[in-house]
């Protein structure tokens, strides 16, 4: 099934591959996971198949490392909700559901893996000559504004 694998090593129980979850490439391109249980006695330590974007068929173990490809630049990574914001970007942050949304500019994602901001400077462009570190701000919701949130900002 597979164009370039071959069996390998059992796979670490880390993080298992699921099928209702996004996936992209290590290397950035997109990827669809298309089987989490391939049948076969030669593929159990090979459970995962995906497909790129054109097509092409890839083995993965069932943490999503993938073996015909050197320094895992095929390896599947899980597309987090932030991952398409960019540093800079003006997005609404708030902390509850039934908090109010306030402007920043998005910074990163902490390791706690939720979307933070820069305490009072609003941008990374404003502490990037300061000697002290930036103040990191975590949220609990962010969103890209909308038409009218730019529109009334002047944006």
């Amino acid at each position: 099934m597979c164009q370039t694998c071959t069996p390998e090593t059992p796979a670490s129980e880390t993080k298992p591959i699921s099928m209702g979850k996004v996936y992209k490439y290590r290397n950035g391109e997109s990827a669809k996971v298309v089987m989490t249980d391939r049948p076969g006695k030669d593929y159990k330590h090979l459970p995962v198949v995906s497909m790129s974007d054109n097509g092409y068929l890839r083995c993965h173990t069932s943490d999503g490392k993938c073996t015909d490809v050197a320094a895992g630049a095929r390896d599947l990574i899980e597309v987090g909700p932030y991952d398409d914001l960019k540093l800079g970007e003006p997005v609404m942050v708030r902390d509850s559901p039934n908090g109010r949304w306030k402007r920043y500019h998005f910074h990163s994602v902490g390791p706690d893996q939720r979307p933070r901001t820069i305490a009072y400077a609003h941008s990374a462009w404003v502490t990037e000559d300061r000697n002290d570190s930036p103040n990191y701000v975590s949220w609990g919701e962010c969103r890209r504004p909308t038409a009218e949130e730019l529109a009334a900002q002047g944006l």
